[in-house]
């Protein structure tokens, strides 16, 4: 993500950790979140949203949650193909190592890792793939990274929950805003 930032003239150092919490911290008006929510839940109401959340280490042990997990993670899977469709697509992931995850999953995510350019990043031109990025993550399998070049945005998740998108281009905002809501989304 470094690489993308000093292309914008952002010069966020490499050692603060998350360059998202850097653009949230310096840029609060271009940092926006993809989420299921029309409005953040507020602290005192903590309690109720832990019974709204679903996460998927929770929900695979029981066939409804799952399904409802599913729907909701298919929703994230069309606005990031809609996405995908208008941008070339970049991605990063990293291993969430205190998760085993599913062999699977590890084993497809080493062979792309393998395929990571020397920006670090992997240029996504297939939508089988594209899915598999967001499942690993909305599963909490891995932290994934996407780059839209040509809307020049950079979308990072939030403990799977929902995703931190930042514009380095507002004028993008409208667009993204009505994929999202197709989808029964919203960007707040």
């Amino acid at each position: 993500m470094y690489n993308i930032l000093k292309k914008w003239n952002i010069d966020a150092p490499e050692d603060c950790g998350s360059g998202m919490r850097y653009l949230s911290d310096n840029n609060p008006d271009k940092v926006f979140a993809l989420d299921e929510l029309p409005l953040t839940v507020s602290g005192e109401n903590n309690d109720k949203y832990a019974q709204f959340e679903l996460i998927f280490q929770v929900a695979k042990r029981n066939k409804q949650l799952l399904k409802k997990f599913v729907l909701k993670e298919d929703k994230y899977i069309n606005v990031f193909t809609k996405l995908w469709l208008y941008n070339k697509f970049y991605a990063s992931a990293y291993l969430c190592d205190y998760l085993r995850g599913d062999s699977k999953y590890r084993k497809y995510y080493k062979d792309l890792q393998l395929r990571v350019g020397e920006s670090g990043l992997l240029e996504v031109t297939d939508k089988i793939e594209l899915d598999y990025l967001v499942r690993i993550n909305t599963r909490e399998i891995a932290n994934v990274s996407f780059y839209c070049e040509e809307y020049e945005l950079i979308i990072v998740s939030s403990f799977g929950e929902y995703f931190l998108v930042y514009f380095n281009d507002l004028s993008h905002f409208d667009k993204v805003k009505s994929i999202a809501e197709s989808e029964g989304l919203f960007l707040r």
